[in-house]
């Protein structure tokens, strides 16, 4: 199996991908709703850096499938997991999480709340833009 990278391999042989394997291979121009049940999914991992790497590529998918799940992440146990959630609902800029994020500002420290007024930004300047 020379010349075949990890992945390659593990298909070959039919074992499963690693969840870094699948990271891997999200493509942000083609939406596999497949790919997003897999990423929501993995926001209910045991593993905090899994769930936070599924949030990252929620963000860069950008798919409004997965707003429901990411506002659930923003109450996860590990904080990057809620940065990331945040991040990833701005991203996507669906205008319904405007009032979720806005209730947890209150609840989060100075570091979250810079990044919750981002996403709301980011989202309004969407809102509002012509065309």
């Amino acid at each position: 199996m020379a010349g075949l990278d990890q992945e390659e391999r593990s298909m070959s042989t039919n074992q499963p991908a690693s969840p870094e394997q699948k990271f891997r291979t999200i493509r942000t121009a083609h939406r596999d709703n497949a790919q997003i049940d897999y990423l929501v999914g993995l926001l209910s991992d045991d593993n905090p850096g899994n769930r936070w790497k599924a949030a990252q590529a929620l963000g860069r998918v950008q798919d409004p499938a997965a707003v429901d799940a990411l506002l659930q992440a923003l109450y996860d146990d590990d904080w990057r997991v809620q940065q990331k959630a945040i991040w990833a609902l701005g991203a996507i800029g669906d205008s319904r999480v405007i009032g979720p994020l806005r209730r947890r500002y209150a609840e989060v420290d100075e570091g979250l709340r810079e990044l919750i007024t981002d996403a709301q930004e980011l989202i309004r300047s969407r809102m509002y833009r012509p065309g």
